[in-house]
């Protein structure tokens, strides 16, 4: 038998502690054109959500969120991470590093989405 999914308050708490670790170690910071700047809206979103929201909720609108918060990557010159050494060469492409972690969260929402749908034996 499978275990449950963590639910929304694990979720939010979760993904909190993860960007807050990654600002911390790679000293980043939105808009510095890295995954933080997905990350750090998924986290917010997620904190938004009622702590017994549905997890399968959560996990879209943190994906929605993570999403914009890729896309809004396009435009910026990249300071932190393996980007930041191609100067404005990066410009005009979303980080890839944001859009992994907009995947990560659809792909994640997708899965438990399709999981609540399987009959129980």
């Amino acid at each position: 038998m499978a275990a449950a999914p963590p639910g929304t308050a694990a979720l939010a708490l979760g993904t909190a502690a993860g960007a807050a670790a990654i600002q911390r170690v790679g000293e980043a910071e939105v808009g510095d054109k890295t995954m933080v700047d997905a990350l750090v809206p998924a986290a917010r979103a997620l904190a938004s959500c009622e702590p017994t929201a549905d997890p399968a909720y959560a996990l879209h609108v943190a994906a929605v969120a993570a999403h914009r918060g890729a896309r809004s990557t396009t435009d910026l010159r990249a300071r932190r991470g393996r980007a930041s050494y191609t100067g404005d060469h990066a410009r005009g492409v979303p980080d890839p590093g944001a859009l992994a972690v907009a995947l990560l969260f659809a792909s994640a929402h997708a899965e438990l989405t399709s999981l609540s749908r399987l009959p129980v034996s």
